[in-house]
């Protein structure tokens, strides 16, 4: 079993600084029904720094798949009215939100593709609420990685099932800077200061498009829009009640791209698992912004379900630089977990952009008058390698490698 106080440690830091609860508000936390001991220390945590309440919903990837197979992929995707209520009271209030995530790798492997689809589908629109509430009324969110046991077998083939559990906890701690004799949240604040610094190179550099190229194939061009800005995952440096960082753990610089200038191919150099399958080996090529052709060789028919979900799941909603020796790059294991294989590797993301890259930003109409992508679903994948350069020309006619031999060049 992993350390408990490390546990609880975790669990402050997702409190005091994946979302940093202020006194009086509301933290609704979605999650696995086994993660029911690292939900009781956040939700001790959260009531002990002043939260309001703290509000669980539990969901079952057993129960998931046992409705696969009964239920047709409209009725899998739908959420129950109460829930729709729930989340629109709660986040219309501002309420904050943990997400703690479990994967579990080819699980659904025997489930057809429109149903796995349909899942995920019902977990964005659930996350959608979120986004509306971060959008409109200030609320803080974060996303944060929880090992379960097959899972971790799965990462850690060479091990048994108890020893690869507690292995994967190891890394997941080291990975959030969590040990005994020191506060992982002001050591987060240390590690964001050179992300801070390149986040505000980056916003200077006025850039017009990015020119991502390597050994394998990719070639890819990704236009900016001019009030297109950068993050780091945190708002400032400064420890005040608006900062909250949003991903943990985090390695990544990013922003949203104009939706209508992409051009160029891209080659997948991490699996992607969407909605309890695999899809690996895979491109995907657009043409002013809009996905013409893709292809993968491991679980091409979810590829396809993810890039027609809807009108926007064929642009692209986020560009994030990663170098190739951030922590978990460093351990050369692929995590078959997005939120920890996008901070080994240079990403892309079909769907939903963020507002919060956009200057000026100021409502729903903002996303068609900056050409910000807008969907249903936000789903990353992975196309950094460690001979990845990347070229940033600016406005004002400036040519500037940003990345080169897979490493942020700021």
């Amino acid at each position: 079993m992993p350390n408990i106080e490390l546990m609880k440690k975790y669990a402050r830091l997702l409190v005091r600084l994946g979302i940093n609860v202020q006194k009086d508000k509301y933290l609704v936390i979605n999650t696995e029904a086994e993660n029911y001991e690292m939900v009781r220390y956040i939700v001790d945590e959260a009531l002990k720094k002043g939260a309001k309440d703290v509000i669980v919903f539990y969901k079952d990837i057993h129960v998931d798949k046992s409705r696969a197979f009964h239920l047709d992929a409209e009725d899998l995707s739908a959420i129950p009215h109460w829930q729709q209520k729930a989340m629109e009271d709660y986040f219309n209030n501002g309420a904050d939100s943990i997400i703690l995530k479990s994967n579990y790798p080819n699980f659904l492997e025997d489930i057809p593709a429109d149903k796995t689809n349909a899942l995920s589908l019902l977990e964005d629109n659930l996350r959608n609420y979120v986004r509306r509430g971060v959008q409109n009324n200030g609320s803080h969110w974060c996303i944060a990685c929880i090992p379960n046991r097959k899972w971790a077998a799965y990462v850690f083939p060479e091990l048994d099932e108890e020893n690869a559990y507690e292995m994967m906890w190891k890394y997941i701690f080291n990975f959030c800077k969590i040990t005994l004799d020191k506060d992982p949240v002001e050591e987060w604040y240390k590690d964001r200061e050179t992300f801070w610094e390149y986040k505000e190179i980056l916003d200077k550099m006025d850039i017009d498009y990015i020119h991502f190229t390597n050994s394998k194939g990719t070639d890819i061009k990704i236009g900016m829009h001019k009030s297109s800005c950068w993050t780091c995952g945190i708002n400032s440096l400064d420890f005040n009640e608006d900062n909250y960082l949003p991903n943990l753990p985090t390695a990544e610089i990013a922003s949203s791209p104009d939706k209508y200038r992409v051009n160029g191919r891209v080659y997948s150099t991490k699996p992607l698992v969407f909605g309890g399958k695999l899809v690996d080996d895979f491109y995907i090529e657009f043409k002013d912004g809009k996905v013409i052709e893709f292809y993968g060789n491991t679980g091409n028919d979810v590829l396809e379900k993810i890039i027609r979900a809807d009108e926007g799941s064929c642009y692209l909603g986020e560009v994030a630089l990663v170098s190739k020796d951030s922590p978990i790059a460093k351990t050369d294991r692929i995590y078959y977990s997005t939120l920890l294989d996008e901070n080994a590797s240079c990403h892309l993301a079909l769907g939903k952009g963020f507002p919060q890259c956009i200057k000026d930003f100021a409502d729903k109409k903002s996303f068609e008058a900056f050409n910000l992508n807008d969907s249903s679903i936000h789903v990353d994948f992975m196309f950094g390698s460690d001979d990845m350069t990347a070229t940033a020309y600016t406005y004002s006619g400036e040519k500037i490698i940003i990345m080169k031999d897979g490493m942020i060049t700021l």
